[in-house]
């Protein structure tokens, strides 16, 4: 059966997300589970520490979505905002509901052209589809790999966008990187998502590449 969304399961979810303060002209996280985890108050506390009052964080993912839902809920939860970059976490959903790389890049990128007009000289950061502990089958790997490889060639091809490989962070060794094996102790018995604690060292880890990518 071919993937059709469900467009308003998440209207309920994103109705009290547009109640909640937002950060304008700063950090929007936008994407799944692995922003929506993180919490709305504590991605922003905790990154605003990490980069010492540098970088105000509004945090609009939620969990489950797919690149279609996204750009479904573009207008509601990404104009709003007004972001002077743009984190975005996406593929790993669009995998479990049984599209393919090349379609999920295709909606994916669209919200970033929308950005791209909407927002004049926003910087466009897409985080890798991680490897984690649970991604066991060869089609899924294949998928991780050939969404992240259109995401760099988008982001070489175009001018601020960047594409930031954070697999370093999951694993206990950098050569673990491409294994799918050697993974920190960070992650909860689904083999997917992040233990909460495990946030604020990945803000530490953050803050610095993205104040680095705000200064180019």
């Amino acid at each position: 059966m071919k993937y059709l969304p469900n467009l308003s399961r998440y209207d309920e979810f994103n109705a009290e997300a547009m109640k909640q303060p937002v950060y304008e002209g700063g950090v929007l996280l936008y994407g799944s589970s692995f922003f929506t985890n993180w919490g709305r108050e504590k991605s922003h506390e905790q990154m605003l520490a990490a980069s010492n009052g540098a970088l105000s964080v509004t945090n609009r993912g939620f969990g489950g979505a797919t690149a279609d839902e996204l750009l479904y809920f573009y207008n509601d939860l990404v104009r709003p905002c007004k972001p002077s970059m743009m984190l975005w976490r996406g593929g790993a959903n669009d995998y479990f509901n049984g599209l393919t790389a090349h379609d999920a890049w295709q909606v994916s990128m669209r919200c970033f052209e929308w950005a791209k007009k909407d927002f004049p000289g926003i910087k466009i950061v897409i985080l890798c589809v991680f490897e984690h502990p649970s991604a066991t089958k060869p089609d899924q790997r294949r998928f991780y790999k050939d969404y992240d490889a259109l995401a760099k060639e988008y982001a070489r091809d175009n001018e601020n966008v960047y594409f930031l490989d954070m697999n370093d962070f999951f694993h206990i060794s950098p050569s673990d990187v491409d294994t799918f094996e050697n993974f920190r102790d960070i992650f909860k018995e689904d083999g997917l998502h992040l233990r909460e604690p495990v946030y604020e060292e990945y803000a530490a880890y953050l803050a610095p590449k993205l104040m680095e990518i705000m200064q180019k």
